[in-house]
């Protein structure tokens, strides 16, 4: 197979990147947009050595997962992957994820259905649009699939409608400011991220610049407009791709407690916090349902962010230990704890590798709730919580493939009990999966 090379190839299944799958001469070939049932024309844009990737040319048949896009978008960003199919199929295909992720790492495990998103569209709660430099001025928007070239855009069918508003007032004021978006090639420019969280009807707004900048008039058009916001300039002056560094300064507006499943907290916004609304809450109370199943003396919860899990956690156990290496989400559960009178609840800020071993006196008849970055948990960890022995661990992932590797080490002292898909991001290629596993 080489490059340029036109083939035809029946599609099977749904890939990365909410790619087609099809095989040629025993190669897994990977065709943009194609569907399961279609048959295509496809020219190899490029080969690796044991997969290749295609466009399609023409298409015979349409697959019954097929549905038109709303953004008009779709085609160019690359949020959206699997945009282009009937939401039923996309919680398939999701489903289908996770179990062929398990089954590639030896994990034998019943996947099931995957929890449907009460919104598909406008769900998010956090926005993070890159800001550069194009030929008509400055670039707001988001990133190409595969690439860091920006694609304009006026309205994020994943965000909220308030997004329409923020991104033209945004315009408007790099605009007036003689501000430039920034250039990752040079590294040169102004403004790198419009970051935007809403809580509780509170619009977050970070700029992100590599210098201090003036954002009073930025403010002064957010009031204008009439909204309820809190902004603040993060300066990030380093080269890389990292979106925020490590000064912050509040410019406008007063941050207020938003209540989460009865905890009233407030969040940074460095801070991580889980971006589809319903999705969250719905595993939380998961969570704390499992977990009171199985009466744990204590329950540590590692990469808690800013808490609200670990105190709900508390209302099932003695001893409730929060662990997060984020200073300002770990800075946001010790005021959840102050200020919702939490007294059995305890957060500890670190990296979780060096914090947990510390926790062995707290072993004794405790369960262990993991929930890390899209890497998985680092193998110390793991053999740390296998040395506690817990009566139970509850692992969430955003990784499939991350996940299963993680439990192939676990799976021979504990039984998979439950492997249940969570559609956390609805019309992209991710999904969110909770696994409760209890001691043979």
């Amino acid at each position: 197979m080489q490059k340029n090379q036109i083939i035809q190839l029946k599609i099977d299944n749904v890939g990365m990147n909410g790619a087609g799958v099809g095989r040629y001469d025993g190669m897994a070939v990977f065709v943009k947009n194609a569907l399961p049932g279609e048959s295509v024309n496809a020219k190899i844009i490029g080969v690796k050595s044991h997969y290749a990737f295609a466009l399609p040319v023409s298409t015979d048949g349409v697959s019954p997962m097929r549905r038109t896009p709303a953004c008009p978008l779709f085609n160019k960003c690359g949020g959206c992957t699997l945009q282009h199919v009937e939401y039923r199929d996309q919680l398939k295909i999701k489903r289908e994820f996770v179990a062929s992720a398990m089954k590639k790492a030896g994990v034998c495990c019943d996947v099931q259905p995957t929890v449907a998103s009460e919104k598909q569209l406008r769900y998010r709660n956090k926005m993070s649009l890159p800001v550069g430099e194009g030929k008509d001025g400055t670039a707001v928007g988001l990133y190409a699939l595969n690439s860091h070239r920006i694609i304009n855009c006026d309205d994020c069918l994943l965000q909220p409608e308030w997004n329409v508003k923020i991104i033209a007032v945004f315009r408007r004021f790099m605009q007036n400011s003689r501000l430039k978006g920034y250039d990752e090639k040079s590294a040169s420019g102004d403004v790198r991220h419009l970051v935007v969280r809403e809580l509780s009807g509170v619009l977050y707004v970070t700029v992100v610049a590599t210098h201090e900048i003036d954002l009073g008039a930025f403010a002064d058009i957010l009031k204008a407009d009439g909204m309820d916001f809190c902004l603040y300039l993060n300066v990030n002056a380093a080269k890389n791709n990292v979106i925020l560094g490590e000064r912050w300064k509040k410019v406008a507006g007063a941050p207020r407690a938003a209540n989460i499943n009865g905890f009233m907290i407030d969040v940074h916004p460095a801070g991580f916090f889980q971006v589809n609304d319903y999705i969250r809450d719905k595993i939380y109370r998961d969570v704390a349902g499992i977990v009171s199943d199985e009466h744990p003396r204590t329950v540590i919860d590692a990469y808690s962010g800013a808490g609200v899990m670990t105190a709900m956690l508390s209302r099932c156990c003695k001893r409730a230990v929060g662990i997060e290496i984020n200073k300002q989400a770990s800075a946001s559960a010790h005021r959840l704890i102050r200020d919702n009178n939490v007294s059995n609840m305890t957060a500890l800020q670190g990296d979780v590798k060096n914090v947990l071993p510390t926790l062995k006196s707290f072993s004794e008849d405790c369960a262990v709730v993991l929930d890390p970055p899209r890497g998985g948990c680092d193998a110390s960890v793991l053999h740390t919580v296998i040395d506690f022995m817990p009566l139970s661990i509850v692992y969430i992932s955003c990784n499939p493939a991350t996940l299963a590797r993680d439990l192939s080490i676990i799976e021979p002292l504990y039984e998979i009990k439950l492997v249940r898909p969570y559609d956390m991001f609805p019309m992209t290629d991710h999904v969110e999966t909770l696994v409760l596993l209890c001691r043979k």
